[in-house]
């Protein structure tokens, strides 16, 4: 049986890397408690990923970046690529509505982020979800449909066990 995923993504906190070690060590003994009946995955932020990763090691709790680029080296300041983070991630968020909407990510983008990060033999989230105006004009079920064929579109059936798709309207985050 497959146990449930409890993804806990940090976003841009905490500010300091003391603290997020000081968070997880906190947190850690109820989190160990519950991956007996849930997967756990903690997503910090990109400087935190190795300290965190440290306190996490042996626990049984995993580890998640919360984006990446889908390219594994190059010349793209400021991206962190799938083969960068194998060595200490289990997952990646991909598709994250404040990605999209703020930095206008596509579903080509994130079509290509998501099998980038299975090729890597990493586990993948890919977010999708509709805008305030497509709900209230009764359009999630038209948008979040075409997300999901986009965003998979270069993944296949193969890689359905390290494949999750998280909902999430942009509409009802706040």
């Amino acid at each position: 049986t497959e146990k449930a995923l409890l993804a806990a993504n940090w976003k841009m906190n905490p500010v300091d890397g003391g603290e997020a070690v000081d968070l997880v060590r906190g947190v850690m003994p109820a989190i160990t408690a519950a991956t007996e009946s849930v997967e756990v995955a903690l997503f910090p932020p990109f400087p935190w990923l190795l300290g965190v990763a440290e306190v996490l090691e042996g626990s049984g709790i995993e580890l998640g970046a919360q984006d990446c680029f889908w390219e594994t080296s190059g010349a793209y300041t400021g991206e962190v690529s799938p083969a960068m983070l194998k060595g200490w991630c289990q997952w990646v968020i991909v598709g994250h509505s404040e990605r999209r909407v703020i930095l206008g990510e596509t579903d080509d983008m994130v079509a290509r982020k998501a099998a980038a990060v299975l090729t890597n033999g990493l586990s993948v989230i890919v977010c999708v979800g509709e805008l305030e105006d497509h709900y209230d004009a009764g359009r999630s079920d038209e948008i979040v449909t075409a997300q999901v064929k986009a965003s998979l579109a270069n993944c296949s059936a193969d890689d359905s066990s390290r494949l999750v798709i998280a909902y999430e309207p942009v509409w009802a985050i706040g």
